[in-house]
């Protein structure tokens, strides 16, 4: 989904969340990445690694512990690009 702000990008099975803080750091135009697991433990990690990674990446990448059919049914106005 483009807004004014840039590129908004769902890892629906992001597990540690490491490509979505490389996706943070390392991509132009991307203003927001929702990275997403099922599994609480593991979004403890993912916590952990995107404060390691430092202001950049928290500032970009918001983690979730969800289903992720449901965080897409949650934001329906974020439109598919292929």
């Amino acid at each position: 989904h483009t807004h004014t702000q840039g590129l908004r990008v769902l890892e629906g099975l992001a597990a540690t969340g490491l490509r979505s803080i490389r996706y943070a750091l390392e991509l132009d135009g991307v203003s927001q990445i929702d990275a997403n697991d099922l599994d609480p433990a593991v979004v403890d990690s993912m916590r952990r690694n995107i404060a390691i990674n430092g202001p950049d990446a928290q500032a970009k990448v918001q983690p979730h512990c969800s289903d992720a059919r449901l965080l897409m049914l949650q934001n329906p106005y974020v439109s598919v690009c292929s």
